[in-house]
């Protein structure tokens, strides 16, 4: 890796970053492919080195975040250059940028169903639409949902796509067959960690509008939102500096403290939820059957506190539970790695 120092421009200082390595390599048809979510650039990078295809897809959006942008030069058997340039600020403490206050998005009430199942995303859905003026109600999962569309009319609905019992898909299927021109008409979005474009594909021939990823950018989904419910103003942006411990954390905060505690609170609660996971899988030698329920629910936890050694370990312990035979001291091993990276950042979140 290199950092060079450019120069000053405008009261901001250029840094540049080049992050080079000798793996693989890309082949020139696949340059643009890795910088999507949950893809690589062959079928047997995740068979044989892990991964979920998801770091390129988390840093281009960052970085996006920065107003910068990231470049990639690769030679198939011979390695990948990343590179980008950032303009920061001079300063000796660590800075935010006072958020303004929200603008109602219009002096009608929006009613908004949120279906949704993570605590964890609930928060951070509910109090970002709260603070443009939405009204917003939470469904649990896509039974509850039903029952509520049928009691309420709203003019928008987040809808998860995997939730246990009833999936998001299944959801709007029911919502579009039942009788009446509103269940026809009112705006789905899907929320979904996997956007790819098969997802993207199945959220739109269910019957759903749009689809956003999860974690979301706030800017993303505000345009997103603006596009299918034509009353809200695009002219709201809440803007932080990334240079805290937990840069995405904050930037979903947008400067709410009692936000950002509670949602610190949520995060710690998940965590300790899946080293519980972790530690029966690896020792008590059985699979919940929740498993992939509790994996999938976790990514949004750790995408928001962006802990490469969680993420590592995780690939390992799924690894880990495909083996047989099994072999007792790895897993007790990795047992004890994964306690002391979530109490690290447990630590952090305090």
């Amino acid at each position: 890796m290199r950092v060079n120092y450019i120069g000053v421009q405008n009261n901001l200082h250029r840094i540049s970053f080049v992050i080079k390595d000798t793996g693989i390599g890309i082949a020139e048809n696949k340059l643009d492919f890795v910088f999507e979510g949950f893809n690589q650039a062959s079928t047997d990078i995740t068979r044989k080195f892990g991964g979920t295809g998801l770091g390129l897809a988390i840093s281009k959006r960052f970085l996006e975040l920065m107003n910068s942008r990231i470049e990639v030069k690769s030679t198939l058997g011979k390695g990948s250059e990343f590179s980008f340039t950032l303009k920061l600020p001079e300063g000796n403490e660590i800075l935010f940028t006072e958020p303004e206050k929200s603008q109602s998005w219009s002096d009608q009430l929006i009613e908004v169903l949120l279906v949704e199942d993570n605590r964890v995303n609930q928060l951070v859905a509910k109090k970002t639409l709260e603070k443009w003026g939405l009204h917003v109600t939470i469904a649990e999962n896509g039974l509850e949902a039903i029952e509520k569309i049928e009691e309420n009319k709203y003019q928008l609905i987040l809808m998860d796509i995997h939730m246990p019992g009833m999936t998001g898909y299944d959801a709007t299927r029911i919502i579009r067959s039942m009788v009446g021109d509103y269940y026809k008409h009112i705006k789905i979005i899907a929320l979904t960690a996997d956007v790819s474009r098969e997802i993207r594909q199945n959220a739109i021939d269910s019957g759903m509008d749009d689809v956003i990823g999860k974690p979301f950018n706030p800017d993303e989904l505000k345009s997103i939102i603006h596009k299918h419910v034509s009353t809200i103003p695009l002219n709201t942006s809440e803007s932080v500096s990334a240079s805290h411990i937990f840069p995405k954390l904050r930037l979903f905060a947008g400067g709410d403290l009692k936000f950002e505690s509670e949602l610190k609170v949520l995060l710690m609660n998940s965590l300790r939820e899946l080293f519980g996971v972790v530690k029966s899988v690896l020792t008590d030698k059985s699979l919940p059957t929740d498993l992939d329920s509790i994996l999938h629910k976790s990514r949004t936890t750790l995408s928001l506190v962006d802990d490469l050694k969680i993420n590592d370990l995780l690939s390992q312990v799924k690894r880990e539970i495909a083996v047989l035979p099994k072999h007792e001291n790895r897993r007790q091993q990795l047992v004890k790695e994964f306690e002391v990276s979530i109490s690290r950042v447990i630590n952090q979140l305090n």
